[in-house]
Protein backbone atom coordinates (compact mmCIF):
# COMPACT_ATOMS: atom_id res chain seq x y z
CA UNK A 1 0.00 0.00 0.00
CA UNK A 2 1.33 3.43 -0.96
CA UNK A 3 0.46 6.60 0.88
CA UNK A 4 -0.67 9.45 -1.39
CA UNK A 5 2.67 11.24 -0.90
CA UNK A 6 4.55 8.08 -1.89
CA UNK A 7 2.47 7.71 -5.05
CA UNK A 8 3.39 11.25 -6.10
CA UNK A 9 7.04 10.49 -5.39
CA UNK A 10 6.85 7.33 -7.50
CA UNK A 11 5.23 9.11 -10.46
CA UNK A 12 7.68 12.00 -10.37
CA UNK A 13 10.57 9.55 -9.93
CA UNK A 14 9.47 7.57 -13.01
CA UNK A 15 9.60 10.78 -15.06
CA UNK A 16 12.97 11.64 -13.53
CA UNK A 17 14.39 8.19 -14.35
CA UNK A 18 13.38 8.64 -17.99
CA UNK A 19 14.85 12.13 -18.02
CA UNK A 20 18.14 11.06 -16.43
CA UNK A 21 18.66 8.08 -18.75
CA UNK A 22 22.13 8.34 -20.21
CA UNK A 23 23.33 11.08 -17.88
CA UNK A 24 26.72 10.83 -16.22
CA UNK A 25 27.67 10.29 -13.50
CA UNK A 26 25.19 7.51 -12.99
CA UNK A 27 23.19 8.35 -9.92
CA UNK A 28 20.35 6.11 -8.85
CA UNK A 29 17.22 7.46 -7.25
CA UNK A 30 17.75 4.92 -4.48
CA UNK A 31 21.04 6.66 -3.65
CA UNK A 32 19.39 10.08 -3.71
CA UNK A 33 16.44 8.90 -1.63
CA UNK A 34 18.58 7.18 1.03
CA UNK A 35 21.27 9.84 1.33
CA UNK A 36 21.74 11.20 4.86
CA UNK A 37 22.16 14.65 3.26
CA UNK A 38 19.65 17.08 1.81
CA UNK A 39 19.79 16.25 -1.93
CA UNK A 40 18.18 18.19 -4.75
CA UNK A 41 18.25 18.06 -8.54
CA UNK A 42 17.76 21.43 -10.22
CA UNK A 43 17.64 22.37 -13.88
CA UNK A 44 19.96 24.92 -15.45
CA UNK A 45 17.50 27.70 -14.62
CA UNK A 46 17.46 26.76 -10.93
CA UNK A 47 14.05 25.06 -10.88
CA UNK A 48 13.72 22.15 -8.48
CA UNK A 49 13.20 18.80 -10.20
CA UNK A 50 13.65 16.47 -7.24
CA UNK A 51 14.10 16.71 -3.47
CA UNK A 52 14.78 13.79 -1.19
CA UNK A 53 12.94 13.60 2.12
CA UNK A 54 15.84 15.20 4.02
CA UNK A 55 15.74 18.23 1.70
CA UNK A 56 11.97 18.45 2.15
CA UNK A 57 12.33 18.32 5.93
CA UNK A 58 15.15 20.88 5.87
CA UNK A 59 13.03 23.34 3.89
CA UNK A 60 9.94 22.40 5.95
CA UNK A 61 8.03 21.19 2.89
CA UNK A 62 5.16 18.81 3.56
CA UNK A 63 4.26 17.91 -0.02
CA UNK A 64 6.74 17.49 -2.86
CA UNK A 65 4.34 19.31 -5.21
CA UNK A 66 4.86 22.46 -3.12
CA UNK A 67 8.48 22.68 -4.30
CA UNK A 68 8.97 20.89 -7.63
CA UNK A 69 9.02 23.46 -10.40
CA UNK A 70 9.82 26.37 -8.10
CA UNK A 71 13.13 28.16 -8.19
CA UNK A 72 15.61 26.90 -5.61
CA UNK A 73 16.02 30.36 -4.05
CA UNK A 74 12.25 30.76 -3.69
CA UNK A 75 12.23 27.69 -1.45
CA UNK A 76 15.50 28.48 0.38
CA UNK A 77 14.67 32.11 1.07
CA UNK A 78 15.07 35.45 -0.66
CA UNK A 79 18.21 36.35 1.33
CA UNK A 80 20.07 33.54 -0.52
CA UNK A 81 18.82 34.45 -3.99
CA UNK A 82 22.03 35.95 -5.37
CA UNK A 83 24.26 33.26 -3.88
CA UNK A 84 22.15 30.37 -5.17
CA UNK A 85 21.70 31.95 -8.62
CA UNK A 86 25.49 32.27 -8.83
CA UNK A 87 25.88 28.57 -7.94
CA UNK A 88 23.35 27.57 -10.62
CA UNK A 89 25.07 29.73 -13.24
CA UNK A 90 28.53 28.39 -12.45
CA UNK A 91 27.27 24.78 -12.26
CA UNK A 92 25.44 25.23 -15.57
CA UNK A 93 28.78 26.19 -17.12
CA UNK A 94 30.21 22.85 -15.97
CA UNK A 95 31.99 23.89 -12.79
CA UNK A 96 31.97 21.68 -9.67
CA UNK A 97 31.37 24.02 -6.74
CA UNK A 98 31.69 23.75 -2.99
CA UNK A 99 30.75 26.71 -0.90
CA UNK A 100 29.65 27.65 2.56
CA UNK A 101 26.70 29.90 3.29
CA UNK A 102 25.49 31.58 6.42
CA UNK A 103 21.88 31.13 7.40
CA UNK A 104 19.74 30.43 10.44
CA UNK A 105 19.02 26.96 11.82
CA UNK A 106 15.57 25.70 12.86
CA UNK A 107 15.85 27.44 16.21
CA UNK A 108 16.82 30.76 14.64
CA UNK A 109 20.50 30.59 15.60
CA UNK A 110 23.08 31.77 13.03
CA UNK A 111 25.01 28.92 11.41
CA UNK A 112 27.10 28.01 8.37
CA UNK A 113 26.16 25.30 5.90
CA UNK A 114 28.18 23.59 3.17
CA UNK A 115 26.73 23.19 -0.34
CA UNK A 116 28.15 21.10 -3.19
CA UNK A 117 26.89 21.60 -6.75
CA UNK A 118 27.84 19.03 -9.38
CA UNK A 119 26.86 19.24 -13.06
CA UNK A 120 24.99 16.23 -14.45
CA UNK A 121 25.78 15.74 -18.13
CA UNK A 122 23.60 14.17 -20.81
CA UNK A 123 24.82 11.75 -23.50
CA UNK A 124 26.04 14.69 -25.60
CA UNK A 125 28.11 15.79 -22.55
CA UNK A 126 26.12 19.00 -22.13
CA UNK A 127 25.15 19.99 -18.61
CA UNK A 128 21.47 19.11 -18.30
CA UNK A 129 20.93 19.30 -14.54
CA UNK A 130 22.71 20.06 -11.29
CA UNK A 131 23.03 17.74 -8.33
CA UNK A 132 22.97 19.77 -5.10
CA UNK A 133 24.10 18.12 -1.88
CA UNK A 134 23.93 19.82 1.50
CA UNK A 135 25.23 17.83 4.47
CA UNK A 136 22.86 18.35 7.37
CA UNK A 137 25.68 19.44 9.64
CA UNK A 138 25.57 22.98 10.87
CA UNK A 139 28.74 24.82 11.82
CA UNK A 140 28.05 27.47 14.46
CA UNK A 141 28.89 31.06 13.60
CA UNK A 142 30.86 32.97 16.18
CA UNK A 143 29.09 36.18 17.06
CA UNK A 144 31.43 39.03 17.89
CA UNK A 145 30.26 41.70 20.29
Amino acid sequence: MCLPRQERFERSEERLVDDLAGCTPLVTLGFLRRSPHAVKLVDRDGRLLYLNENAMAFHQIQNVDEAVGKLWWEVAGPHLRHTLRNLVTRGGLGENIRTEIERRDYEGRPCRMNISVTPVRCREMRVSKLLVVCPLIFLPVEIVG
